[in-house]
């Protein structure tokens, strides 16, 4: 059989190995990837709520924050029911944010001027389920996330280059 001493030494030899394993172990999802899952989740609700309730739905999307807007009495203001909620993005994530064209191009007709000018950006769904497309690329210190949402309300969310 085995001494004592060669027992010991062995379950040392195994705590020394499984501590070096535990501190180099990759951190679980970094803040960047929660706030793209979380943004993407956000935007897929919505989207059913504007179908679902038959009310369309705004998204105004800053550099530090989103949220949702409701079209009630003749102006917009903030969402009630699932979609109400804000959120704020973790410190040291940037947001770089891509409209189509075709949204500015008729921005000025529906009364929501030229979004090109502004920190704030605005998706909006409607009760059609049609979505205005958008590109929102999230970036870090632990990488960098894409979600796009095209026209017909689909949400798709790729890993980029870091």
């Amino acid at each position: 059989g085995f001494t004592l001493i060669e027992l010991l030494i062995v379950m040392a030899i195994l705590a020394l190995t499984i501590s070096v394993v535990v501190i180099n172990a990759p951190g679980g999802r970094s803040p960047v990837q929660k706030d793209a899952e979380r943004f993407a989740a956000m935007m897929q609700i919505a989207t059913q709520e504007a179908i679902l309730s038959g009310r369309p739905l705004r998204l105004e999307i800053t550099q530090g924050a989103y949220r949702y807007l409701e079209y009630r009495e003749g102006e917009w203001s903030p969402a009630t029911g699932a979609s109400s909620l804000a959120a704020s993005f973790e410190q040291g994530t940037t947001i770089e944010v891509e409209l189509d064209d075709a949204v500015f191009a008729n921005a000025s007709e529906l009364g929501g001027g030229d979004e090109r000018q502004s920190d704030t950006y605005t998706v909006s769904s409607d009760p059609a389920g049609i979505v205005t497309p958008v590109l929102v690329r999230f970036s870090g210190r632990r990488g960098v996330w894409t979600v796009a949402l095209s026209e017909d309300g689909e949400i798709q969310m790729e890993r980029g280059d870091a």
